[in-house]
């Protein structure tokens, strides 16, 4: 997962968290970026869609991405004090050489599918905000407008 951001300046100084890059028009972009990002609650979900099936219920795919990610929308502001580090691989911006996936919390903590599910989809977005911590904390970058892509695999390119 990436994010973009038009710089109206020159960086002040050089950050080992972002990649500098242009646009065609020649104009500097900062690039904040992570290795990770949905690889873990991925690895979840298809685990939660085997144990359907292996009860007898047939789940299609979206229907479990769609149901399990909304429910991340119902779970306590903290994420019922649970912290995940969704990294299957290495994450340069956190300075982890390998993956090493990892989700713990308090013994008393509420552990429920909403907490779960919004533990991970938080950690999913967790290095991409440090290097854009950088551009805007940083270097000042402010940011006018966002525009969002989804790739869907199954279409041709």
């Amino acid at each position: 997962m990436f994010a973009l951001l038009v710089m109206e300046n020159e960086p002040m100084k050089l950050h080992e968290e972002i990649d500098l890059v242009t646009t065609p028009d020649g104009k500097l972009v900062g690039m904040a970026h992570s290795n990770n990002c949905t690889s873990d609650y991925d690895a979840w979900i298809g685990l939660f869609g085997q144990a359907a099936k292996a009860l007898g219920v047939d789940v299609g795919t979206p229907v479990l991405y769609d149901t399990l990610l909304g429910k991340a929308l119902e779970g306590d502001s903290d994420c019922g004090s649970f912290l995940a580090y969704g990294y299957v691989g290495g994450e340069h911006v956190t300075g982890f050489t390998e993956g090493r996936p990892l989700f713990v919390g308090p013994p008393e903590a509420a552990l429920t599918i909403e907490n779960f599910m919004r533990t991970h989809l938080f950690t999913s977005l967790c290095a991409l905000r440090t290097g854009l911590n950088v551009l805007m904390d940083e270097e000042g970058v402010e940011v006018d407008e966002i525009r969002g892509h989804i790739y869907d695999s199954s279409e041709s390119i």
